[in-house]
């Protein structure tokens, strides 16, 4: 399992940076069980 952190939901949601929103993507599309931590959501909001 993979724990997801801020940054990546970030680089996710904004795209504001090319490089690392394809690193994040082809992470989520492996398929792979991920959690994000309810902190990791409250930082989100």
């Amino acid at each position: 399992m993979i724990a997801v952190d801020t940054n990546l939901l970030l680089r996710l949601v904004q795209a504001d940076d090319p490089v690392q929103q394809a690193r994040v993507n082809a992470l989520f599309k492996t398929g792979k069980l991920m959690t994000a931590p309810a902190t990791v959501m409250l930082e989100l909001v």
